[in-house]
């Protein structure tokens, strides 16, 4: 139900982008500070996001 209701609502003049470039700006969130991190991929996958998890 989730894509139809995001079908019904989407606005018609958002541009598309590509693959790589979605795929950059994904890229550009990683920073040292973020809560998480997110990596080229490896293992056959396009892209890794992990959440930085500090034990105690």
């Amino acid at each position: 139900m989730g894509l139809w209701l995001w079908q019904e609502i989407q606005d018609k003049n958002t541009p598309v982008l590509s693959v790589d470039e979605v795929r950059q700006r994904l890229l550009t969130l990683d920073r040292e500070t973020a809560p998480y991190q997110i990596i080229d991929g490896y293992l056959k996958v396009d892209l890794i996001a992990e959440w930085k998890i500090v034990g105690t």
